[in-house]
C-alpha cells in the first residue's frame, strides 16, 4: 500500500464509525470499493456488447456500402446508443453511503459523472422521510422506502431499504445505513434546517451496529 492509497482504519468510538483516511474525505458508513465495481460490471458488460455489435455493423457496410439500408442504419443507431448509455450508466454508479461531508446517493448526478464520489452536502440535504410499504398480494414483504430530498439543488432519490442490503454486501451496513437516514430525517424536522457535519457525525455514533 502507497503512502497516498486511501485506508480504512477505526475512529475509536463505540458505534464502530470507519474513517478513511489519508484520502479526500472520510467516510464513516458506505459501499466497498470492490462492490462499487460489482454494480458497474453489467453496464461495462452492456457498453461492450453494444461496441461489437457496432463493429460488426461497421465491417459489414464496409463490405458491402451498396447494401446499407434502413435497418442496417438504425442498428447502427442502437448500437451507438446502447454503447453511451452503457459507458454513461457504468460512471454514474456511486459509492454510496455517509461521509463526514454529507450523503452519497447510489448513482452520480451527469454533472457529477467524473467525481471519485459525489456527495451531497450536508447543508444541501432537506429531506429524508421514510415510507411504510403495505401488505399486498403482489409484495408479501413489508418494506420501507427511503426519500431523500435537496430542495436546494432539486434533486430526489427513492432508495428501496430492502434493496440496500445487497448494495452494501452486508446486511448490518445496510439497515445501519437507513437507521441513521431515518434518524437524520426526524432531527431535520426538529430543527427545522440543515445538519451540520458535527450533528451528524453525532447521530452516526449514536445509532449502533446492529447484528
Amino acid at each position: 500500500m502507497g503512502p497516498s492509497e486511501p485506508r480504512v482504519v477505526p475512529l475509536g468510538d463505540k458505534a464502530g464509525t470507519m474513517r478513511e483516511a489519508g484520502g479526500y474525505m472520510d467516510i464513516w458508513i458506505g459501499i466497498s470499493k470492490p462492490r462499487v465495481w460489482l454494480h458497474r460490471i453489467p453496464r461495462i458488460l452492456a457498453a461492450v456488447f453494444s461496441s461489437a455489435v457496432l463493429s460488426l455493423i461497421s465491417a459489414s457496410i464496409l463490405e458491402n456500402p451498396a447494401g446499407v439500408d434502413l435497418g442496417l442504419a438504425g442498428a447502427m443507431l442502437a448500437g451507438m446508443l446502447g454503447c453511451v448509455a452503457g459507458t454513461t450508466m457504468a460512471l454514474q454508479v456511486n459509492r454510496m453511503g455517509i461521509y463526514e461531508t454529507g450523503f452519497a446517493p447510489p448513482t452520480k448526478p451527469l454533472n457529477g459523472i467524473t467525481s471519485k464520489v459525489w456527495v451531497l452536502p450536508w447543508e444541501d440535504l432537506t429531506e429524508v422521510q421514510m415510507i411504510h410499504r403495505h401488505l399486498s398480494p403482489a409484495d408479501m414483504r413489508k418494506g420501507v422506502t427511503l426519500r431523500v430530498v435537496s430542495s436546494t439543488r432539486r434533486m430526489e432519490w427513492l432508495l428501496d431499504g430492502d434493496r440496500l442490503p445487497r448494495w452494501f454486501g452486508d446486511p448490518t451496513q445496510g439497515k445501519r445505513f437507513v437507521a441513521v437516514l431515518d434518524c437524520v430525517g426526524v432531527r431535520l424536522r426538529e430543527l427545522g434546517r440543515p445538519l451540520s457535519s458535527e450533528e451528524a457525525s453525532r447521530i452516526v455514533n449514536l445509532v449502533p451496529i446492529q447484528g
